[in-house]
C-alpha cells in the first residue's frame, strides 16, 4: 500500500466531466482518500495498493489531458490510510 499526494493547478472547463471520468476510472479499484476537482484543477489524498495507485496518477497524465504535467508522490503505508473515497 501506498499514501499518493498531487495538485495540479489548470484551468478545468468542465468540473462535472472531469469528476466523471475519475468515478468511472476508479469504480471497483481499492482506492480510499480525498479527490477535489474543480475550475482551478484538481487536488488529492488517497491511499490504496501501490500498483494501483500509481496506474491512476498515469492515467491522469495520459489520458486526461489538461493534467500531462501532473506531479505525484507515493509514500509506503502498511495500509489504507483514509476510511473511503
Amino acid at each position: 500500500f501506498c499514501v499518493m499526494n498531487f495538485y495540479h493547478l489548470v484551468d478545468v472547463a468542465d468540473q462535472e466531466a472531469e469528476l466523471e471520468a475519475h468515478r468511472e476510472y476508479l469504480d471497483g479499484k481499492d482506492i480510499r482518500g480525498r479527490i477535489y476537482i474543480s475550475h482551478q484543477g484538481i487536488n488529492a489524498q488517497l491511499s490504496g495498493p501501490a500498483d494501483i495507485a500509481a496506474a491512476y496518477g498515469e492515467w491522469i497524465k495520459t489520458e486526461r489531458p489538461a493534467f500531462a504535467g501532473l506531479a505525484y508522490a507515493t509514500f509506503p503505508s502498511p495500509g489504507h490510510a483514509f476510511p473511503k473515497l
